[in-house]
């Protein structure tokens, strides 16, 4: 029963040893295939066969690579990586039409880019300058379609002015244009271009605007200053003016309006006077010739009574 005992005791050890080294050659084994497999990067391309996937290690012809003859051959084997087939991998070089290819295994659908006025700009631009000068304003548009030659506009102040006043030259794909202004009025000015590319296309870089300011001439502000001289020398309401008038020279009480309303009061009163007491009478009775001298000297003596009573004696 010793025996027996010792027996399996070593057999268990043999076989608890056997087991650790077989499971160290799994392991190991395992570890190296890793090592060995190519990795897979990425792919679009799959298939039930046993070819290799686009980005796949170890191909050693076209053919290994799945897909490889797809439009008349996709895909190849990269020899270029190396010429050991374990290194080599399985590459697309071509994707269908209207896609392009962004990686090995990748292939992105291509956009249009949309076609537009690609641009332009000044060539001088306007400044300020004075209302008896003339300025030239030039600009140009470029465009790999070429510029459409009708389609160019230059407006003054929002009115076009293409018709009669601009000039255009074409030089290959770029268009110049050129204007001069002149007899404009002092003040802000504003001048505007936009043109369209040779597909009649438009686009916010296919037009310029500029803002400019035409002051008055000299000769003008000589004008200006002489009007303004001559409206100071202008009395007003506000200035100290001096007025011309003829009068009458004041000689005396009758220059004015009440001594002559006092003389007139005065004459009539005398009148007055001379009514009551028959001064009129007693001049013209003097002279009478008709009377007698008894009646004459009756009245003289009446008269002087009733004079002497009423002035003198104030009765």
């Amino acid at each position: 029963m010793k025996i027996l005992e010792d027996f399996e005791k070593k057999d268990r050890n043999i076989v608890i040893i056997a087991g650790v080294v077989l499971l160290v050659i799994a392991v190991t084994g395992i570890l190296l295939w890793q090592v060995n497999k190519a990795d897979d990067l990425s792919s679009d391309e799959t298939d039930a066969s046993s070819n290799m996937a686009c980005g796949q290690y170890g191909c050693s012809q076209d053919s290994d690579c799945a897909g490889w003859n797809n439009g008349a051959g996709d895909f190849e084997c990269d020899e270029v990586m190396s010429h050991i087939p374990s290194q080599q991998r399985c590459i697309r070089y071509r994707c269908p039409t209207g896609y392009r290819l962004v990686k090995p295994c990748t292939c992105e659908a291509e956009v249009e880019e949309e076609n537009v006025c690609e641009g332009g700009g000044w060539v001088r631009k306007p400044t300020t300058f004075s209302e008896d000068e003339s300025f030239t304003i030039s600009g140009y548009g470029e465009d790999d379609d070429g510029i459409s030659f009708t389609s160019i506009d230059v407006k003054l102040d929002g009115v076009s002015i293409s018709s009669y006043k601009v000039s255009k030259q074409v030089n290959g794909n770029r268009t110049d244009w050129t204007t001069t202004l002149s007899n404009l009025d002092p003040g802000s000015h504003t001048i505007e271009a936009s043109w369209k590319d040779g597909e009649g296309n438009s686009s916010d870089d296919c037009s310029v605007s500029q803002t400019f300011t035409v002051t008055a001439s000299a000769n003008d502000e000589e004008e200006e200053d002489g009007d303004e001289n001559e409206d100071t020398n202008v009395p007003t309401q506000q200035d100290n003016t001096t007025t011309t008038t003829t009068s009458t020279p004041q000689t005396g009480l009758l220059d004015e309006a009440w001594g002559k309303v006092v003389l007139g009061f005065g004459i009539l009163a005398v009148g007055m006077i001379f009514r009551k007491f028959n001064f009129f009478e007693l001049g013209w009775s003097g002279v009478s010739i008709a009377r007698d001298s008894s009646s004459r000297e009756s009245k003289r003596e009446k008269f002087s009574t009733e004079f002497e009573r009423k002035v003198v004696k104030g009765n």
